[in-house]
């Protein structure tokens, strides 16, 4: 009788491929190999070190970066040769072949880059090595963009009404009390329940901003797509 993983060639592929798999996931979350002295990592959302081994122990110098949203998920800005010699004395003359490290471990098309060929020329702040950064805006086609726009009119069609029915509930001092249930969603008095009556003016009240504040921020983000047909 034959074992089972070799009479199912499609499991044994399978298995193949997770084992490959797991080995670069490994691989990949590994800073540093033991045969390597050096390793670098990301600090934060936006920036990322590089770091050597020296004297038994690690030393670091902090690289500049942002979130990206396209097809880089990180842009990283090497700082001007001049900048450059503020970093440690390990480092300080050794930063083509320290920035060749970062970008061999940070490779296209996950990380752009900014800054590695550039000359010398005085910086005081961190990204004024860059006259002006590329960052790429998120795209969406025509029929996405349309979508977009329809929900936004939604939204904002709820936040319209509730804040009339939370108006017209404080002007006749009665309005419809909220309620999975539809034996308990009936009118109520201000006057006869003032406790439930507050409730549902801050319940409607409540939906109707929230609703406005995401059909703002939905239109800030259409206001950033790039919008191609498709």
């Amino acid at each position: 009788m034959k074992p089972e993983n070799q009479s199912n060639p499609a499991k044994q592929r399978a298995d193949a491929a997770n084992s490959r798999s797991t080995e670069t996931s490994i691989e990949a979350a590994l800073a540093a190999p033991i045969d390597r002295d050096w390793r670098v990592g990301h600090q934060g959302r936006d920036r990322m070190y590089y770091e050597e081994r020296h004297h038994g122990g690690w030393q670091r110098i902090e690289i500049d970066g942002e979130m990206l949203t396209g097809t880089a998920h990180h842009v990283i800005y090497f700082a001007s040769p001049e900048r450059w010699q503020s970093y440690p004395e390990w480092a300080r003359h050794r930063r083509d072949e320290i920035i060749d490290r970062i970008k061999s471990a940070f490779r296209p098309p996950d990380y752009e880059y900014y800054g590695e060929n550039m000359a010398g020329s005085g910086i005081s702040a961190p990204h004024a090595d860059f006259a002006s950064p590329r960052v790429t805006k998120p795209t969406a086609t025509a029929k996405q963009h349309r979508a977009l726009l329809l929900v936004i009119v939604l939204l904002l069609g709820i936040a319209g009404a509730m804040g009339w029915f939370v108006k017209r509930g404080l002007d006749n001092g009665t309005i419809l009390f909220p309620s999975k249930r539809s034996s308990l969603q009936r009118t109520i008095s201000r006057q006869q329940e003032p406790v439930r009556f507050w409730l549902a003016i801050g319940f409607y009240s409540a939906l109707g901003l929230g609703t406005g504040g995401l059909a703002l921020w939905f239109v800030r983000e259409a206001r950033r797509l790039n919008v191609h047909k498709g």
